[in-house]
């Protein structure tokens, strides 16, 4: 279900064709957790897509550390003319901060500030919304939260080039087919 919400996205952007360097920028949801292969792996072999490719996600990773250090995590595959002009990047991060009480404005503003880098590194960028999660701890002002955050980001299309909205393929974190048992991360794409 994601690939084809992907192929949508990348379809309005007529982008596909071309592009040689692929970054996933995330936590533990981009980095694949507790032995789930990341979702990098079978969006690259389902796609055909060819080029560089570097998953770049840590569990535990905060959107405002991702902000942090963006210049870092991003240029050795900025995509230049020597290779390719063309680049696109899969941003999934906020959840942590959500999880560690910050508002969603704040998760945000770190958000757009990774988005900007991205782009004027020449990357197209891919924003995955935050998923529904049902984890100990998880509370109902982490839930309200998250989806105002949700809604932020969706209306904040300046500053991205398409959106996978993951709660609507995703969006019972109960369902053990696609929920690991920890109600927070996936088992399969």
């Amino acid at each position: 279900r994601i690939r084809a919400r992907i192929n949508t996205a990348l379809s309005v952007l007529g982008y596909v064709n071309g592009i040689k360097t692929f970054l996933y920028l995330g936590d533990s949801l981009t980095q694949g957790y507790n032995g789930a292969i990341p979702y990098s792996t079978p969006l690259k072999a389902k796609t055909g897509w060819t080029g560089r490719h570097a998953n770049s996600g840590l569990s535990g990773t905060l959107a405002s550390t991702i902000a942090t250090n963006i210049t870092t995590l991003s240029e050795p595959l900025r995509p230049d003319s020597l290779y390719s002009t063309r680049g696109l990047v899969f941003i999934w991060a906020g959840t942590n901060d959500l999880r560690n009480g910050v508002a969603s404005a704040t998760v945000l503003t770190s958000l757009r500030t990774i988005w900007a880098k991205l782009r004027t590194d020449g990357y197209r960028v891919i924003v995955l919304t935050i998923l529904p999660r049902a984890d100990a701890g998880w509370t109902g002002a982490m839930e309200t939260e998250r989806l105002a955050l949700n809604v932020a980001i969706a209306a904040d299309s300046a500053n991205w080039d398409a959106l996978i909205p993951t709660p609507t393929i995703f969006p019972d974190p109960n369902d053990l087919t696609y929920f690991q048992a920890d109600k927070l991360h996936l088992n399969t794409f």
